[in-house]
């Protein structure tokens, strides 16, 4: 098994020694975080946690109310309750509640602590894992039900239109007619592919070294068209910077954030600078461009599936792109975010391999964000946005 990050949550040191104890001595890697009460436990959520060994009676709360919290915050973990005293009911209860696994104290031993990290673990991320697919299986029947009704119409409606023209000679209205039929299939094909492309990055998880200036020549190789007919220049910064992931899916949400920098730069020739640093086990990746920029309302709300920015003369696109990239991010222990760029445009970046969200930020919103970039040492403080593209 890989290294873990496990909590310990108890408020008497005594217990949280003992346990810090057996967890070294069953023999897996594993870093050990402690808190007494709740509000140390939630000051933990810049850490990745792996399973949590939760007492149920702590001193600003009761284990079975702490569960759903520590959910939220860390929804792959696995959540053990552990008590003074052995209760069916209350094992029910925790389990009820989204816990994982419940032993009582005088149960624990390295054997018991091996056997519920392994067996915990594994069966907390085939939750989320399941649960990732539910969501996923949801959003594309739900996609398959809306999105596509008003291409098929149309499909219906100018197929009919071109029956109706070659009836009355009229080749050219005719041709017109196909010619729509053929972009709303083109349309069709455009969605369900990029649904195939946001699901099927559940599938992949094979991982392996490769550097960044790799990554970002096969992402800039599939975007051959786009940038010689646009004039993009796309320059690389820490190229040697080597990146532990799944190959195709880090060069996929290059390529998305690189055709989006060229497909909305706003009239000027797009320039656009990825650069990687290394930072605490982490690989921070920044994808800079010099258009018009994003609002700061719109730059959570963009990594939301189908979600795009209304507004006129926007190229077409099915709003999945960046919702893939902030998909294959999490998919690497990392997230996505959104900032202006000094020098005018955006960057996004990406954090991968040690996420670093604080305990009042959403991952996405902007205080998460700039409170990530402050605590990987990038300077957190940042200009007023720009106007909106996305």
């Amino acid at each position: 098994m890989a290294r873990l990050s496990v909590l310990v949550v108890d408020d008497d040191d005594a217990d949280r020694k003992m346990i810090r104890r057996l967890i070294a001595a069953c023999g897996l890697d594993v870093t050990v975080h402690e808190a007494s009460c709740r509000a140390e436990m939630l000051d933990q959520a810049a850490h990745v946690i792996d399973a949590i060994f939760m007492d149920y009676r702590l001193p600003d709360a009761d284990g079975l109310e702490l569960v759903t919290p520590a959910l939220q915050r860390w929804p792959r973990s696995a959540v053990i309750l552990v008590t003074g005293q052995g209760d069916e009911d209350l094992a029910k209860s925790a389990i009820l509640q989204g816990a994982t696994d419940y032993i009582p104290k005088r149960s624990l031993n390295a054997n018991a602590v091996t056997r519920i990290l392994e067996n915990s673990v594994q069966a907390a991320r085939l939750r989320w894992q399941l649960e990732e697919q539910r969501t996923e299986l949801e959003l594309f029947s739900d996609t398959l039900v809306h999105d596509l009704k008003a291409p098929i119409r149309a499909v219906a409606f100018f197929g009919d239109q071109a029956e109706e023209d070659l009836r009355n000679g009229d080749i050219d209205a005719a041709r017109e007619a196909v010619d729509f039929v053929q972009r709303a299939n083109r349309q069709m094909r455009n969605l369900i592919d990029c649904l195939a492309d946001h699901i099927r990055n559940d599938r992949a998880t094979t991982t392996e070294d490769i550097s960044v200036s790799t990554l970002v020549s096969e992402a800039t190789t599939a975007l051959t068209g786009e940038i010689a007919e646009s004039g993009a220049e796309v320059r690389v910064d820490g190229g040697d910077v080597t990146l532990c992931c799944i190959r195709a899916q880090i060069v996929q949400l290059l390529q998305n954030l690189i055709g989006n920098a060229i497909k909305y730069a706003g009239g000027a020739p797009p320039r656009i600078t990825v650069s990687a640093t290394a930072e605490n086990g982490a690989t921070h990746l920044v994808v800079a461009d010099n258009g018009p920029g994003i609002e700061e309302g719109y730059r959570k709300r963009i990594f939301e599936p189908f979600r795009r920015i209304d507004g006129t003369n926007r190229p077409a696109g099915t709003g999945l792109g960046l919702a893939t990239c902030r998909k294959i991010a999490q998919r690497h222990d990392g997230h996505i975010w959104c900032a202006p760029d000094p020098d005018g445009g955006s960057q996004f970046h990406i954090l991968l391999g040690q996420v670093q969200v604080p305990i009042a930020a959403d991952p996405g919103g902007p205080g998460a964000h700039l409170a990530s970039i402050s605590a990987t040492g990038t300077p957190a403080a940042a200009p007023a946005p720009n106007s909106n593209v996305a």
